[in-house]
């Protein structure tokens, strides 16, 4: 069982769920969790509409908590430089744009 002051940390984030279900656990525990940090963060909106951060904050305060969410990369960031090395196609990228106006937090503009 961790001692003091906690910080999680997850390598993909997506929606968050994994991250959520252990932080869940850890605070019923009365772990001090202090963050929780996504290395790479794939910057999808959840289900309930919801980035990770403000599900993440939502869990804190629903403990009496506040926590904070860091991601140290990011979709939005890593794309577009992925986009400038390969230079995909018209056709990936639009698909790509597309994903992330559905699914995404923010819209991505790769050209």
């Amino acid at each position: 069982m961790p001692r003091g002051r906690t910080v999680l940390i997850e390598d993909v984030t997506t929606t968050g769920g994994s991250l959520l279900s252990t932080l869940g656990t850890l605070l019923e525990l009365n772990v001090d969790v202090v963050a929780a940090i996504g290395i790479t963060d794939r910057q999808e909106r959840r289900d309930d509409g919801q980035t990770v951060s403000e599900a993440i904050s939502a869990l804190g305060a629903s403990f009496g908590k506040t926590l904070s969410y860091f991601s140290m990369s990011g979709a939005a960031s890593l794309l577009p430089a992925l986009v400038k090395r390969k230079m995909p196609s018209e056709k990936i990228m639009r698909s790509i744009e597309d994903e992330f106006l559905q699914y995404g937090i923010q819209a991505l503009s790769l050209r």
